[in-house]
């Protein structure tokens, strides 16, 4: 007489449970990687973003002789720099933060690398200097630019 053992069709639930927990695993993983590639494309877009703006100041001191005036040239609420007489434009769009709706990038007009311009007809406190400031989600050595931020430029090009 023969004897026939029944093979099981399914899972255990062991194995089942076994086989969940290790998918969450690799979900996990993949949000937290896909979360911190994201942080770091925003962050390389503000980069671009103040070299951008810090492009069209150089082109803006070329042509006056000066950089705008803080008042003159708030990134909150610009939407383009253009020179004094409104005839030429450097820069069509001013760009916003990537992450929200406004701008937290800053632009601080200065006579040097300390005092703020106050007026670019007086030799003295004409703006010879700036800095654009952004803040960054993943600094790499963190700083404090003045406005908020954590990440800036100056005229020479160099980030703090």
């Amino acid at each position: 007489m023969t004897v026939l053992h029944k093979t099981p069709l399914g899972f255990t639930l062991v194995e089942l449970l076994v086989a969940i927990v290790v998918v969450a695993i690799i979900g996990g993983v993949i949000i937290v990687s896909a979360a911190a590639a994201q942080k770091q494309a925003r962050d390389g877009q503000r980069k671009s973003d103040l070299r951008k703006i810090q492009t069209a100041l150089q082109q803006y001191y070329t042509d006056q002789g000066y950089f705008p005036l803080t008042s003159n040239f708030n990134l909150s609420t610009a939407t383009s720099l253009k020179n004094p007489a409104g005839t030429v434009t450097y820069l069509q769009n001013v760009p916003k933060e990537p992450q929200s709706a406004g701008s937290d990038y800053c632009y601080r007009g200065q006579v040097d690398d300390t005092t703020v311009c106050t007026d670019n007809n007086d030799p003295a406190k004409k703006c010879n200097s700036y800095f654009i400031c952004a803040t960054l989600e993943n600094p790499a050595t963190p700083t404090s630019c003045g406005c908020g931020g954590n990440y800036y430029l100056r005229p020479n090009g160099v980030s703090e």
